[in-house]
């Protein structure tokens, strides 16, 4: 039976909407400080960041945290406690449910599809109800279809008709006129108010609680550490530009709280890395699909699979070794700090306010050992740096913050750069800067100013340092620049014969000059910029810069003054002929090039002369065989001719007559037949004579060997 979707229950919107502001309330109420304090927010530029709860604990206690139910999958995949001073964290406990969907269809009523008031009604088929109706009606739910009735003058509309069993017999109910509707079951009344709390629940019971069991005797430090969804943390940066003065570059990070806590005085580290990080649903139950098994004399054998030994894995990954991950840190006025960042966090270190904490915390490496019995070894994913804000943050949830990362001179040259996909005539107003910091420079817009006014945007990708990129920010209106094509023709520079093949390598070339015209009062370093075309190889002048895509050209424009840069640039094909297949006319025309040697035209020469002379031989046999054909038709007509004669009846010197012409052709048949035996010994001849020629020559091909 065909079902139209139609509009939900009202019943469902209200008691959703009932639910979902009640639930939201109680998850409100829920929020509070975690019974660890926060110590430490390690941010990484791949949408993550690292929280490390530490504080004291005395005897045997369960420490509850509560957390977004989105981030639960990430705690579970990630979470690290320790208890430092002889205990143990025995268990961690949490709600595990049963997914939404699978308890949803073993209810009454199935919401799981969100179902329309005529599906609701086919899932209940056999069930009583009450409705609201222009007038009451009550009955047993027989089904729902689709009929077609007549709505105003020649129209007709589909209609979703209720068929219901009454005391008076079958009744037909439309959809539309249904305004109310009450399940007479209990039973399917409560299942189908406990569907709706599942679903408002669903939506917004956001908070989960997880619960650590700790075990041991006395006070004791512990920490609990884990991954969690973080807002990516950016750069901003300005640069300062001055005629008698190095750039002076300033940056700022830019954080965001997303969590559900306060940062108060947390230890903020943030890391330009982009480790592999991803989310697994682990907290929602797993079921697998289970095979039906047929008995055994009914089964059938099916493809198997073998795992990889094991033991060989291992040693393979033991071989491999292991290596640090090296880290940079700075303070909040944008200082320095060199590689190493070793520590007691959970990520290489964090940073000791007092000097009790640096003496400790010098020797104090990650030990995933204390507090639980076993311990997983990790692989280090590739370089990381870090900012380490040595000044505590705090910073409210939901609130953002920009924190002074770099404050420093950077050496920078003033540049105009030239690329016509970016503008055709003039160049852009560039700086070639070099990170001459002791911090890696995470990609970001940077602002420019030359001197107090403003010039323009820009941006940079991850520059380390030590590491020169161009920026550019502005359209150079003082400068113009026109670049004029010359393409030439190819020419052959070099031939060589080997194995009955010559090859030909022939080279073009092709010239571009740009005239550049600065009319400013300042001479100036302009680059321009040309795709690498692998193709063609740069003969002059040799590009100053090369990156993935790009030459660049480096000339001096002096002011007032016109400058032209002429780029060569040459290509080389090869081609190649087989000289066996070859003509006469074409090897001919390879004796002209400059580029031939006299041992090569000598070779070069001597395979025209073969070649001629099988040519020759090859038209001779050609003649004869066509003579040959000639005197085999002139044989067969004289044949016709004579059979004609003997077919006449003469008399007198009509017979006379016959004889002499029967004598004649038959004396024309014997010189045409001793004719072709002539020829038929000649065509002999010469196809011999050919075939030699033909395997020398193929013979000399194959062994000259000219480079």
């Amino acid at each position: 039976m065909v079902v139209r979707r139609a509009r939900v229950l009202p019943t469902v919107i209200v008691l959703t909407a009932l639910f979902a502001a009640r639930t939201a309330r109680n998850a409100e109420a829920q929020e509070r400080e975690q019974p660890l304090p926060l110590k430490r927010v390690v941010l990484f530029s791949s949408s993550v960041g690292f929280f490390e709860h530490a504080g004291s604990v005395e005897g045997d206690k369960q420490i509850e945290f509560s957390f977004k139910t989105a981030d639960i999958n990430d705690l579970l995949k990630s979470m690290v406690v320790q208890d430092r001073d002889g205990g143990l964290i025995k268990a961690v406990n949490y709600g595990s449910p049963e997914p939404l969907t699978r308890t949803l269809r073993t209810l009454a009523v199935d919401l799981t599809d969100s179902p329309t008031l005529a599906e609701i009604f086919q899932q209940l088929r056999g069930q009583e109800v009450e409705l609201k109706t222009p007038q009451p009606l009550a009955g047993i739910i027989v089904g729902v279809e689709v009929r077609q009735l007549p709505r105003g003058e020649e129209k007709v509309a589909e209609v979703e008709v209720l068929h219901l069993r009454t005391k008076e017999g079958l009744k037909s109910v439309p959809l539309e006129s249904i305004e109310q509707t009450r399940f007479v079951s209990e039973k399917v009344d409560k299942e189908f108010q406990h569907a709706l709390e599942l679903l408002a629940g669903e939506r917004t019971a956001d908070l989960k609680t997880v619960k650590l069991d700790c075990q041991g005797a006395g006070k004791r430090n512990v920490a609990v550490g884990y991954i969690q969804e973080a807002a990516v943390w950016k750069t901003s940066y300005r640069l300062v530009l001055s005629d008698d003065k190095k750039p002076f570059l300033q940056g700022w990070a830019i954080v965001e709280n997303t969590s559900l806590q306060d940062w108060k005085d947390v230890e903020l580290t943030l890391v330009s890395g982009r480790p592999i990080s991803f989310v697994m649903d682990l907290y929602q139950p797993l079921f697998m699909s289970r095979p039906l098994i047929a008995p055994e004399r009914y089964a059938q054998l099916t493809p198997r699979t073998y795992d990889q030994d094991l033991r060989s894995r291992e040693k393979e990954f033991q071989a491999t070794g292991k290596r640090r991950a090296k880290f940079e840190s700075l303070d909040l006025a944008g200082g320095g700090g060199g590689l190493g960042g070793g520590g007691g966090g959970f990520f290489g270190g964090a940073t000791p306010h007092t000097s009790e904490e640096r003496s400790r915390v010098v020797d104090d490496e990650m030990n995933l050992t204390q507090g639980v019995q076993s311990a997983a070894a990790g692989q280090d994913v590739g370089e990381l740096f870090r900012y380490a804000i040595k000044t505590p943050v705090t910073l409210p949830r939901s609130e953002s913050a920009m924190l002074p990362i770099v404050n420093e001179e950077v050496q920078g040259e003033k540049v105009a750069i030239y690329n016509p996909s970016a503008h055709a005539k003039h160049p852009l107003s560039g700086l070639r800067l070099t990170n001459s910091t002791d911090l890696h420079l995470l990609e970001g817009p940077i602002t420019l100013f030359d001197g107090a006014e403003y010039a323009g945007d820009a941006r940079i990708e991850d520059i380390p340092p030590g590491s020169t990129r161009l920026v550019s920010y502005a359209l150079d209106l003082e400068t113009e620049i026109v670049s004029e094509s010359k393409p030439e023709q190819p020419a052959i520079v070099a031939l060589s014969v080997r194995k009955g093949r010559l090859t030909i390598k022939q080279q073009s070339t092709r010239q571009t000059t740009y005239t550049i015209k600065n009319s400013g009062d300042k001479s100036k370093t302009v680059l321009i910029e040309r795709p690498i075309d692998a193709a063609w190889t740069i003969v002059s002048p040799q590009p100053a810069e090369k990156t993935r895509s790009l030459h660049r050209f480096a000339t001096t424009a002096e002011p007032g003054r016109t400058q032209t840069v002429v780029i060569a640039e040459q290509q080389d094909i090869s081609e190649t002929l087989l000289l066996a297949g070859a003509g006469i006319s074409q090897i001919e025309m390879y004796l002209s090039a400059k580029a031939l040697s006299p041992t090569l035209r000598k070779a070069l020469e001597e395979m025209i002369r073969r070649k001629t002379a099988l040519a020759q031989l090859t038209e001779q046999r050609s003649a004869v065989e066509a003579q040959l054909t000639s005197l085999a038709g002139d044989q067969e007509r004289v044949r016709q001719n004579l059979r004609a004669l003997h077919g006449l009846v003469t008399e007198g010197s009509n017979k006379t007559a016959s004889s002499e012409l029967t004598q004649r052709y038959l004396t024309m048949l014997a010189k045409t037949e001793d004719d072709l035996v002539r020829l038929r010994s000649r065509a002999t001849e010469l196809l011999q004579e050919e075939q030699k020629v033909r395997t020398e020559l193929e013979k000399y091909l194959a062994e000259v060997v000219v480079e």
